[in-house]
């Protein structure tokens, strides 16, 4: 039997391991408690298989919004013998992937393992070797198209204004994807991360943690149906980390899909529905979440040796 999820431990930036800690229910506030809004039919989504073919069943937001259980054929992400080469080097090789609605995947792997890369792919902003991507049943467009303002990318970069208020920079990033909000919407978000009050305030006042908040308040705002995540836990404290972690959550109940990469697999084990593991740009494992997870730890244990040896050697 594998160890529980809390003893897993993380790659740290020279690639040998470093325990985590988990942050306690005790320091979640209140309101982000098991009373959260998680929809039930996303967690337990069905699979049916006919004449051979997968059919992922999820939701259909437009029904199920009104109260009544029907499901329809949906594939958020499918990706088909990805790699991406610079130069002589690939950074992936051969990646097949499939996401369903509802979906919370941990990206993980040693430094160097092509995370990022996969994310940048994903996200549009470089263009891949050979194989495709495909976007909620559409090839992935690399120009001006509505298809990309479903995609979302929240990095440890915050990619704010300092000489705007925290309102206004809600507002512009929102402006950029042709939506409206009414001040309501902003100080309900901006509480809901921690930054009540906050509005007004110039982001050079704010301290680094308050920033990463408000990166996750622009996103909460925009309501993405695939948010890409790179390594967002560096900068927050125990409270930013149940925030983020909520956002997410909330996220996927409601129908969406998120990628997250990070080195930091306890606090990621504790809400992923699924992980992938890469090793030097190739899939290694690939599985949904399961109790006890004996795979996924003896998988992590076997790449670490390997990685060791190999980095004595």
């Amino acid at each position: 039997m594998g160890p529980p999820i809390r003893s897993i431990y993380a790659w740290d930036v020279k690639g040998s391991i470093n325990e985590s800690p988990v942050v306690s229910q005790a320091s979640i506030p209140s309101h982000f408690g098991e009373s959260s809004n998680i929809n039930p039919h996303v967690i337990s989504r069905r699979t049916r298989y006919i004449g051979g073919l997968r059919l992922n069943l999820a939701p259909s937001s437009a029904v199920t919004g009104r109260g009544v259980n029907a499901w329809s054929v949906v594939v958020s992400v499918r990706i088909d013998s990805l790699s991406k080469a610079y130069g002589a080097f690939w950074a992936l090789k051969e990646v097949k992937l499939y996401l369903e609605p509802g979906e919370w995947l941990a990206l993980l792997g040693p430094n160097g393992a092509g995370k990022t890369t996969l994310l940048r792919l994903l996200a549009g902003l470089t263009h891949p070797t050979t194989g495709s991507i495909e976007l909620f049943g559409h090839p992935l467009p690399y120009g001006n198209s509505p298809l990309r303002s479903r995609i979302g990318l929240l990095t440890s970069g915050n990619h704010l204004y300092e000489n705007l208020t925290v309102s206004e920079n809600l507002r512009f990033f929102v402006s950029l994807y042709c939506k409206n909000t009414t001040r309501e919407e902003r100080e309900h978000v901006l509480s809901e991360v921690g930054l009540h009050g906050k509005n007004a305030e110039y982001v050079s006042a704010l301290s680094q943690g308050m920033r990463c908040r408000l990166g996750i308040a622009k996103w909460w705002l925009i309501n993405p149906k695939l948010l890409l995540v790179d390594e967002p836990y560096g900068t927050l404290d125990a409270l930013g980390v149940a925030i983020l972690n909520q956002f997410l959550q909330s996220l996927c109940a409601g129908g969406g899909t998120v990628v997250l990469a990070t080195h930091d697999i306890p606090r990621v084990l504790e809400h992923c529905s699924r992980a992938v593991i890469l090793s030097h740009g190739r899939t290694v494992f690939d599985e949904a979440r399961q109790d006890p997870w004996d795979s996924f730890h003896n998988t992590f244990k076997s790449l670490h040796a390997s990685e060791t040896t190999r980095g004595e050697t």
